[in-house]
């Protein structure tokens, strides 16, 4: 997800009325990834001095993965969480929140490899008709509208949905729940004439996949994802476990006070399309490689997939480069080259995660501190420099 940032320290402060339950050292325990060869990878000196000093170490903890023409590297350093003393290690999971958008996208492609849908199709066909009646756009837009985000369908993620999602710690909201604070409200522009970054689309995405499949979001994952990559890390079941044994507890600033756990914030969004995987940083770059490789969906999906269009002139480019779009992925204009991929943020956790075509190079970043977002672009920077000396 992507979030309303302004509203980040009144909810860390409402966070700090609930009562964080006190897990036991062994929820965090992490199955090691087998025989590790990053010390073998001739920048495994860099990348360790990297972890091990500087802006790393002004982060709670954090992980990172990268694959070259070298081969790969890994490393975690920091806590898994602070108050049980339990250190970060790769096989750590974490919240990916809007990288999560990737995947869900990937299902949706593979569903038209199937022969499920065309992404022309509008999505009225498949969504009930009270929804339709109560989402701008919703009896017009169609597949492609909601993957590239030019619906303009206006995002759920308001003042009163945050304020309404931290009243307590489970709302045990089904998808349907979160649309309604989509409900009534108007379009944000015509129908395909741009670009708004809107959490509900993927919301409708997921559903929209169940109710055509017949399977769970969490099923279709695991099937045309998960299993075909053997990724045994990868986990999303929203209704029943959204945070899975191995993940690492994540952090936000509460003004003068320190950091805080924020899992009341989190734990009660990790239902929908727009963000609920929980994957440790190998995993996710196994993800993309095999989406960059062919190993998820035809030529003609990727091609679909990665089918850029500018992003509009009043579009604040971000610091990390994003200046296209696709149907899918963001494409970012590094100086090292292009690359695609997402970002991520949901209370306690940020990530980029990066595939450069160019170089056929992966780079993931991921920390569980909501706070630390100057150390993370500092740290995100100097793992470019390493990878493009």
């Amino acid at each position: 997800m992507k979030k309303l940032l302004f509203l980040l320290p009144i909810l860390l402060l409402l966070a700090a009325c609930h009562q964080v339950e006190t897990l036991a050292p062994e929820t965090y325990t992490c199955q090691a990834l087998g025989t590790d060869l990053s010390d073998q990878h001739p920048e495994a000196g860099a990348y360790e001095a990297l972890i091990n000093g500087g802006d790393a170490q002004g982060l709670v903890g954090g992980a990172i993965f990268i694959q070259d023409e070298n081969g790969y590297w890994q490393g975690a350093w920091g806590k898994a969480n602070i108050e049980a003393d339990i250190s970060m290690e790769t096989c750590h999971r974490f919240l990916i929140a809007s990288i999560s958008k990737v995947f869900t996208a990937t299902v949706i492609h593979a569903m038209v490899d199937d022969g499920y849908w065309k992404l022309d199709d509008p999505i009225s066909r498949y969504l009930h008709p009270d929804t339709v009646a109560r989402i701008a756009h919703a009896d017009q837009a169609t597949l492609g509208h909601l993957l590239s985000h030019t619906s303009g369908i206006p995002d759920h993620y308001t003042a009163t949905f945050e304020l309404d999602r931290i009243n307590q710690i489970d709302n045990e909201w089904r998808h349907e729940d979160f649309l309604s604070y989509a409900f009534g409200r108007p379009a944000t522009f015509e129908l395909g004439t741009s670009y708004g970054y809107s959490n509900t689309n993927y919301v409708l995405l997921g559903i929209l996949a169940e109710r055509v499949s017949g399977e769970s979001l969490a099923s279709l994952y695991k099937n045309y994802i998960f299993q075909p990559l053997g990724l045994e890390s990868a986990y999303f079941d929203g209704y029943s476990a959204p945070i899975p044994t191995g993940t690492a507890q994540g952090y936000g600033q509460l003004y003068e006070e320190g950091l805080i756990a924020s899992t009341p914030l989190y734990q009660d969004e990790l239902k929908t399309g727009d963000g609920g995987i929980a994957i440790h940083a190998a995993d996710l770059g196994r993800f993309y490689q095999g989406l960059a490789n062919g190993q998820l969906l035809s030529t003609e999906s990727y091609a679909a997939m990665t089918n850029w269009f500018e992003l509009p002139e009043d579009w604040v480019e971000d610091v990390i480069y994003q200046n296209k779009n696709g149907y899918g992925l963001e494409y970012f204009d590094y100086p090292n080259g292009y690359a695609w991929g997402h970002t991520g943020s949901v209370d306690g956790f940020l990530s980029i995660a990066m595939y450069f075509p160019e170089t056929q190079r992966t780079a993931i970043f991921l920390t569980n501190e909501a706070s630390g977002r100057n150390n993370r672009l500092n740290v995100w920077n100097e793992v470019l420099d390493i990878l493009f000396e």
